[in-house]
């Protein structure tokens, strides 16, 4: 009888201190300033991200290694398999906002805490609103907000989506825009890539712009959205690597969001728009 008692208080204080130890796990608190937030998961285990507002998350479609699930403001990532450090966008799903995430997965013993992530730069717009803005605000609602991922989605599904899920440009108010007509150099720093406009859409607030990007070399190379000259508000690569020049993968699209039209947008920032004919298998100057 006092043996099976001495196990019943044993199992009990096992319990206790296992469910003490669980409740002490404190979540990591980060504040995003622009910069990447570096994050590591541990293989085989999962780890929770949580932001302030629901989000949505591009994932490269090589990252076959990771699992991704989104529940409101809650990411949940779990890796397979080790990977180095892979450059992830996590935009506000309805709104403007948009991270940036180098991301990796190495092998722990342990699980990684819940990462609180929170927006600096969300709390001083807040702060900065003028009256008239909250005014125009409330007052314009003849059409449904929509953010930066919203257009960004808008574009894609226009370009590449069948015609059964293209979304109507009259719910959102976007209308088709000019483009510059042919290529334009030096868009993107650092690389030497072909990048031709091929179509535009605008609201009252915003242009965006679906452009195609070519490696212009016989070398591998990953783009950065932060490289891009000009007053570019948003930008999105359908994927960032590029595989040399004349093999498949060796082009994607760019989707950049801007105040004003295009070639407004990204006139006296040494970039130059060449009207001539594209020549698909000549590179950047």
């Amino acid at each position: 009888m006092y043996a099976i008692f001495k196990s019943i208080v044993c199992l009990g204080l096992l319990l206790l201190v296992s469910t003490v130890s669980a409740q002490t796990i404190t979540p990591e608190r980060v504040i995003y300033r622009g910069d990447p937030l570096p994050i590591s998961l541990s293989i085989g285990h999962e780890r929770r991200i949580t932001f302030d507002h629901p989000i949505y998350v591009d994932v490269p479609e090589s990252l076959a290694a990771l699992s991704t699930q989104i529940v409101g403001p809650d990411l949940y990532w779990k890796a397979s398999s080790p990977f180095d450090s892979v450059r992830i966008v996590v935009g506000e799903e309805g709104g403007n906002r948009i991270y940036l995430i180098n991301l990796n997965a190495v092998q722990q013993d342990y699980a990684a805490p819940q990462l609180l992530v929170s927006d600096n730069r969300a709390i001083k717009n807040e702060g900065n609103k003028s009256i008239e803005q909250e005014v125009a605000a409330v007052s314009d609602n003849k059409y449904p907000k929509i953010g930066f991922g919203g257009l960004f989605r808008y574009s894609a599904k226009q370009l590449y989506a069948p015609d059964r899920l293209r979304e109507s440009g009259q719910l959102n108010n976007l209308t088709n825009a000019p483009i510059p007509e042919g290529r334009i150099h030096h868009l993107i720093r650092k690389h030497k890539v072909i990048t031709e406009p091929i179509k535009a859409w605008q609201n009252d607030t915003h242009y965006v712009t679906a452009l195609l990007v070519t490696n212009g070399t016989d070398l591998p190379i990953t783009l950065d959205p932060r490289e891009i000259r000009g007053e570019i508000l948003a930008a999105r690569f359908q994927r960032n690597h590029l595989e040399p020049a004349g093999s498949v993968g060796d082009t994607t699209t760019l989707f950049l969001i801007s105040k004003r039209p295009l070639s407004e947008s990204i006139n006296g920032h040494a970039v130059r728009i060449d009207s001539r004919s594209i020549d698909r298998d000549h590179q950047e100057d």
